[in-house]
């Protein structure tokens, strides 16, 4: 190599470094340095590709973030299915409130229509027959009216007619052949059934101090519970 090839080998990196101290303090800064300056500067040396491998993560953070995920997903389905039931069981409630409002409507409209028609059959006079007893069931009710001594009513499962248990007492010198009639009123005083001691067969003789139990059954008219009776003794 030339002494010429030399010093412009030389140069090179002197330049170099002028330059970039040039670019680095502006257009107007200049800078002096020294040929040997410039080659005891190292130069930057080109960047370089490294083949090492990527960095992973561990897997259990992934295993990790996975099962967090599932997590939060159980706890949105089970928020979402509280909210279903809330807003079903609210609805459920309110239909049941409404429907209890318009039952008792329609309750207090059946009181007063009842009111109203018990009170235009007692202004026509249909009410308690003269004579009837208060009904009672299952409880002997006394008459005290020779010869009725007590009777019983027993009303049967379907509702479709009442058993009479009815007892007579002689309390007379003579012998009786009493026919006895049980009639059973409701509460308007519409007779809703009767029945006869003696008139399928004949009737018995009750002799003075005797005492004689007859069973009848009464055949209701219509299903609903009676509020008076009536007991007549019949012709002796």
């Amino acid at each position: 190599m030339s002494a010429i090839d030399q010093n412009r080998h030389r140069l090179i990196p002197h330049q170099r470094f002028q330059e970039a101290c040039s670019q680095a303090a502006g257009p107007k800064a200049t800078w002096k340095t020294s040929p040997a300056l410039a080659e005891s500067m190292p130069l930057a040396a080109p960047p370089t590709q490294s083949n090492a491998p990527p960095l992973r993560r561990p897997k259990h953070s992934r295993r990790w973030s996975v099962e967090r995920s599932r997590t939060v997903r159980r706890y949105r389905l089970a928020v979402m299915a509280l909210v279903v039931a809330g807003s079903w069981t609210g609805a459920f409630a309110y239909s049941l409130w409404h429907q209890g409002l318009r039952l008792n409507r329609e309750l207090a409209a059946a009181r007063d229509d009842l009111r109203s028609a018990l009170s235009t059959l007692r202004e026509l006079g249909i009410q308690r027959p003269a004579g009837a007893v208060t009904y009672r069931s299952y409880t002997p009710i006394h008459l005290h009216r020779n010869p009725l001594q007590d009777v019983t009513f027993l009303p049967a499962e379907n509702g479709q007619s009442i058993e009479t248990r009815l007892t007579l007492f002689n309390g007379t010198a003579k012998r009786l052949e009493p026919r006895p009639t049980v009639t059973l009123y409701n509460r308007i005083g519409l007779p809703l059934g009767e029945a006869q001691v003696g008139l399928e067969t004949p009737a018995e003789v009750l002799h003075p101090g005797k005492t004689s139990t007859y069973h009848l059954q009464i055949p209701l008219s219509r299903a609903a519970e009676p509020a008076w009776f009536e007991v007549a003794a019949g012709a002796p």
